[in-house]
């Protein structure tokens, strides 16, 4: 047995055999204290489960690294004791006690086996990293051992402090490692700086190599950012051993990176050596302040890797690399300006990333539904309606449940838009040429193109395959030496496992056919001819890049990338034909505001294209009344009578007592009260001109009970009777009281002003000629102060007219009566 090295998890190990014996429980111990591989090693060692003991690690490059480690300190190899299982490769036997896996397989395994039997303990290490898979894995699996599994044990492990939430989710307790860690001194950028990524990482790995011992990790967010800085360190570093580390990477290579070397070592890591790996003799960090997380990206439908800064939480993470083994340093290439505005930790997957995938791997395992489902942190409905939705338009989905073809798509390792794509293309014989395809469109493509397409095609897709074969054809170049031959492996392992999951292909299909499985995963993405540019399925408009070489009339937009401030751009397509479409053909009814006429039409659609259309067809009656109200509800006021004055006096008197009466409780005439009325009128009528026609007084009138008719014409009357006998019109205005316009004469001999509902009228006094002298609410004061003035104005003008001296002792007078003569 080889000589095992202690490490800080290890006074610790007793007390987590203990707390898994008796339940769940939350391991908090820094990176680099040996939780990884201890915490497992312990747990077999002691018996705690007659089980196979199942550990989750987020990346492949540390499932790998992990059973190694445990199956060297075992004096075993790896597949005997302890395995794993990443995404496509499997090394494990019967033998095997321990596997580690990633959580897509673990995901898998529980749709597989939903009661996941011959586990007995399940490990979820590196927990704080949220993403969505191993907060559904958590989740699934704590259901599962509270409803079926009370015996499954459950150890979550975490290198950060912020374990309370696990804990309570878990209700486990926690048990604490210290960690063994030297003091590490940070230092930042002075100024920013705006050079190339990799000039600044190699002039901070010469600086830190000058400036300290030990070997320097350099953190970077991605493989071509690696093969980049390495290439320029080649010749800077003399004696120095450059040494890449990325989950691309043959395993052999990835060893050889988790192991000392000779001489010094530069380590260029992706955030893998975060958290998740352990690199041994490192005394320096080189930060790039970057990392590749996972975001959904519209322009494919699919979940894309883009590089962000990385948080402060990480950032002290790789810091920490540096004071594992003596006092480090570790040189952020940012400013400590710019270090104040990152995030304080990164935000949880399920709340930025697509949701089909898990949606899809809880539908398979049993749960109906999913918004209802226990989650460690739910995600934002609106998310969950657009998985459920695209699921449902994979045809993943019948009703809320899963479909046979949800079923298969669910035994695949991909998203599920490229697992409808197989199953397709798995049914139609072209699994290879579409396996291919998934390889292209699941990761970042191995091939670029400078500048425009040069020819014409059917097929954006089938081109990029052909390159794959024959690179440069059609312009296509590889990105980086490898980069396609890793596409053709992974292509190769999509075509054996669709084979293996689904069974024997059929006999080799045609490139319709691997354009049909598109379609079959990418049916919203459908886009035909509309003008000079494309209107796609979702209803939006867009134009198609230079880049695709597809200009077709009907096509499926693979890619679609919106820039800022410009029409989408489709950069991949593929031609089709729309009557592979599932369409549907209803009769539409709608108004059109030129005609002002309800119409009907028999439309064949797909989404929110229209494949045939058959315009002047007659439509349903209901349907006709439908589309009337709807444009009523659009436009209500060319829906009321221009000119009718009775309409609005009514109204006026119903908007009044609203107003100071709403305890009467008559009918509202607002917007959604005109529009009932308006919806009861434009029975039997076509059109908007009709309905301005329709007796709206009567209908208004027809709302009210005949109570409600007495309450209207008693507190808000239509005319009101004055003096002289004569009963002038009220008018009711939108705001303020009602208005009285009348002659002064016939309200001679009236002390008070009149009211309506107990409210002031505005009196509006007239003189002879019809127009107001005077405007005023308050009647005594008129007569009191103004009439004086007014009648001294208007006796001359007027004479035939009585002008007293008291109007309130005179008589009204209805017409002008002759003026008494001079003795």
């Amino acid at each position: 047995m080889p000589v095992i090295a202690p490490l800080p998890i290890d006074p610790v190990l007793p007390a987590i055999v203990d707390a898994v014996r008796a339940g769940h429980l939350v391991v908090h111990a820094p990176t680099g204290a040996g939780k990884t591989t201890r915490v497992p090693r312990a747990l077999l060692d002691a018996g705690v489960t007659d089980g196979r003991i199942v550990v989750l690690e987020p990346r492949r490059v540390a499932a790998r690294a992990a059973a190694a480690r445990m199956a060297e300190e075992l004096g075993e190899s790896v597949g005997e004791t302890v395995g794993y299982q990443v995404r496509l490769e499997r090394r494990a036997s019967a033998r095997t006690r321990v596997l580690v896996v990633t959580e897509g397989v673990l995901l898998r395994q529980l749709v597989a086996d939903p009661f996941l039997d011959g586990v007995g303990v399940v490990v979820v290490d590196e927990v704080h990293e949220r993403s969505v898979d191993a907060d559904l894995s958590l989740a699934m699996l704590r259901h599962l051992h509270a409803q079926v599994r009370p015996d499954l044990r459950l150890v979550a492990m975490s290198a950060t402090a912020d374990t309370a939430r696990l804990a309570t989710f878990l209700d486990a307790p926690v048990v604490r490692s210290e960690g063994r860690t030297f003091p590490v001194d940070v230092r930042y950028l002075p100024r920013p700086d705006d050079r190339d990524l990799e000039v600044r990482v190699a002039d901070a790995v010469v600086t830190a190599l000058a400036a300290h011992p030990g070997d320097v990790l350099v953190f970077l967010p991605g493989a071509g950012e690696i093969r980049r800085a390495a290439a320029l360190l080649a010749g800077r570093v003399g004696d120095v051993d450059v040494v890449e580390l990325h989950g691309r990477l043959p395993p052999d290579q990835q060893d050889r990176a988790l192991r000392p070397g000779p001489r010094r070592r530069v380590v260029l890591s992706t955030n893998v050596a975060e958290t998740s790996v352990t690199i041994p003799g490192v005394t320096s960090v080189v930060d790039a302040g970057l990392v590749r997380t996972l975001q959904h990206a519209p322009s494919r439908g699919l979940d894309r890797l883009v590089v962000v800064p990385c948080s402060k939480a990480s950032a002290d993470q790789r810091a920490g690399r540096a004071g594992r083994t003596a006092p480090g340093v570790a040189w952020r290439l940012w400013t400590e300006r710019q270090h104040h505005a990152r995030p304080d930790h990164d935000a949880p997957e399920v709340l930025r990333v697509d949701l089909s995938g898990p949606l899809l791997a809880l539908h398979a395992w049993g749960e109906p539904d999913p918004a209802a489902f226990p989650w460690l942190e739910a995600p934002p409905a609106h998310a969950i309606a657009a998985a459920e939705e695209l699921l449902t338009r994979l045809g993943a989905l019948d009703g809320g449940r899963l479909s046979p073809v949800g079923q298969a798509m669910a035994a695949l390792p991909v998203h599920p838009r490229l697992a409808r794509l197989l199953v397709a293309a798995h049914r139609a014989g072209v699994v290879s040429e579409a396996a291919e395809i998934a390889a292209l469109l699941g990761d970042r493509l191995p091939l670029r193109r400078d500048g425009p397409a040069r020819h014409r095609s059917d097929d954006d897709l089938e081109d990029l395959r052909d390159a794959l074969h024959r690179p440069g054809r059609h312009g296509w170049q590889p990105v980086s030496p490898g980069a396609v031959d890793r596409s053709l492996l992974v292509a190769r392992q999509l075509a054996d496992r669709t084979t293996r999951a689904l069974g024997p292909a059929p006999a080799p299909g045609t490139p319709e056919d691997l354009r049909r499985a598109l379609l079959a995963g990418w049916p919203d993405r459908v886009a035909c001819q509309r003008g000079q540019g494309l209107l796609l399925a979702t209803g939006r408009g867009a134009r198609r890049s230079p880049r695709s070489a597809v200009d077709a009339p009907w096509i499926v937009a693979v890619e679609v990338v919106d820039d800022a401030g410009a029409e989408a751009q489709v950069h991949l397509a593929c031609a089709i034909d729309p009557a592979w479409l599932p369409v549907t053909t209803a009769i539409e009814v709608t108004y059109d505001p030129e005609r002002d006429r309800v119409v009907g039409a028999r439309r064949t659609r797909w989404m929110a294209l229209v494949v045939d259309a058959q315009e002047g067809v007659e439509a349903p009656a209901d349907a006709v009344h439908a589309a009337l109200v709807d444009a009523v509800r659009a436009d209500p006021a060319r829906a009321r009578p221009k000119d009718d004055a009775d309409l609005d006096r009514l109204l006026g008197r119903l908007a009044f007592l609203a107003r100071v009466r709403p305890d009467v409780g008559l009918p509202a005439v607002d917007a959604d009260g005109l529009a009932e009325v308006a919806a009861e009128l434009a029975v039997g009528r076509r059109s908007l001109a009709e309905l301005r026609r329709a007796p709206w007084v009567d209908a208004v009138r027809g709302r009210l009970t005949w109570d409600q008719r007495q309450i209207l014409d008693t507190l808000a009357p239509e005319r009101l009777e004055v003096p002289s006998g004569s009963a002038i019109r009220l008018d009711y205005p939108p705001e303020g009281p009602p208005v009285l316009a009348v002659r002064m004469q016939e309200l001679f001999g009236l002390a008070r002003t009149p009211t309506v509902a107990g409210q002031p009228v505005l009196l509006h006094l007239l003189a002879p000629n019809g127009r107001p002298q005077q405007v005023t609410d308050d009647l005594p004061g008129f007569w009191a102060r103004a009439w004086p003035e007014v009648r001294k104005e208007l006796r001359g003008r007027y004479p035939k007219h009585a002008w007293p001296e008291d109007p309130l002792t005179a008589t009204a007078q209805r017409r002008p009566g002759r003026p008494p003569q001079r003795p």
